[in-house]
């Protein structure tokens, strides 16, 4: 069974301003960022359904990159 591959990752992360920050696959720098991990997780799931072959992604307390939503494997 083969990983699925996402064309874009959206990652929720807590950033050193206290604000919650959605980056994108290969950005360095947030896209937005809100005062609620609610909020990001919110926006990070619209970004996410706007775009198919997306997926969002946030840090856990040791600042480890979990899944946010079940992936789907499409190889089963």
């Amino acid at each position: 069974m083969k990983g699925v591959k996402y064309v874009t990752t959206y990652r929720v992360s807590h950033g050193p301003s206290g604000r919650w920050e959605i980056f994108q696959t290969g950005s360095t720098f947030p896209l937005v960022d809100f005062s609620t991990k609610v909020d990001a997780l919110s926006y990070a799931h619209y970004l996410s359904d706007s775009h198919p072959g997306s997926v969002v992604k946030t840090m856990n307390p040791q600042g480890k990159i979990i899944t946010d939503r079940q992936e789907v494997d499409y190889d089963r």
